[in-house]
């Protein structure tokens, strides 16, 4: 007779399986007294169970709550750490470019100035050499010139392409 008054008892109760199965698995081990209170005075232990069950639920509730907030400012740490490392690597790239460009305008540059140094002293081989005729109309004179000429265009070139790029 108690085993199927708690039956009754139990099916009718806003309690979850789990809760309802734990309950008979108690009720069985306790002495016949207790179940005859427990019987007696079920609006009161149900009322107990109850708000027993919400705060668990809450506390629940609260901790994954709380977990999926720690779980959210972990992505967040490491998304801003991924953009920083991201900034610093664009950062030092920018830098690597620019020094890449500073080492080629530099290179160029003591080209132009080793080049303008031969011309100088091929200048300097020619005009001390006492030649007689007129240096215009000399072919290796205009050969020389149109070396020139096309070095420093081509060099030209190069620098501004270098300064485009």
């Amino acid at each position: 007779m108690e085993n199927f008054q708690l039956q009754t008892y139990l099916t009718t109760a806003p309690l979850g399986d789990e809760a309802k199965y734990n309950l008979k698995t108690i009720f069985h081990t306790l002495s016949d007294a207790r179940k005859i209170e427990i019987l007696w005075n079920w609006p009161k232990y149900l009322d107990m169970l109850l708000k027993i069950e919400q705060k668990w639920k809450e506390e629940r509730d609260k901790n994954i709550a709380e977990t999926l907030q720690k779980i959210e400012n972990i992505i967040s740490d490491g998304l801003e750490r991924d953009r920083q490392k991201n900034k610093e690597l664009a950062k030092k790239m920018e830098q690597q470019q620019e020094d890449i460009l500073a080492a080629e305008q530099y290179d160029q540059q003591k080209k132009n100035e080793d080049f303008q140094k031969k011309l100088r002293e091929i200048q300097q081989v020619w005009h001390t050499a006492s030649v007689k005729t007129n240096p215009i109309f000399d072919p290796l004179w205009n050969l020389l010139l149109l070396i020139t000429f096309s070095v420093l265009l081509t060099n030209t070139q190069v620098i501004i392409q270098s300064l485009i790029g």
